[in-house]
């Protein structure tokens, strides 16, 4: 992403670039991904592995919501509400 892109745009531009490419994809990459289990030769310190590893999980997290879709209010007869 540039500097300055929100998270939103820079989804949608990697899918242009790479079609294989999806928010699903790259969360499950990045929660399989030990960045402790990483660092065991890379000498960071604790505090930075600790917030490396919180800025990830923060990320899946927003990787996950932006690939839900949209959730639409129905009734119990099936019919969508008149906002949906």
């Amino acid at each position: 992403m540039e500097a300055g892109e929100t998270l939103d745009a820079g989804l949608r531009d990697a899918h242009g670039i790479d079609s294989g490419f999806s928010p699903p994809m790259l969360a499950w990459v990045l929660r399989e991904f030990r960045v402790q289990e990483a660092d065991s030769a890379g000498g960071l310190p604790a505090a930075e592995v600790a917030s490396l590893a919180l800025f990830m999980d923060d990320l899946v997290e927003k990787l996950v919501a932006a690939s839900r879709p949209e959730q639409r209010t129905s009734t119990a007869h099936g019919h969508r509400s008149p906002e949906g």
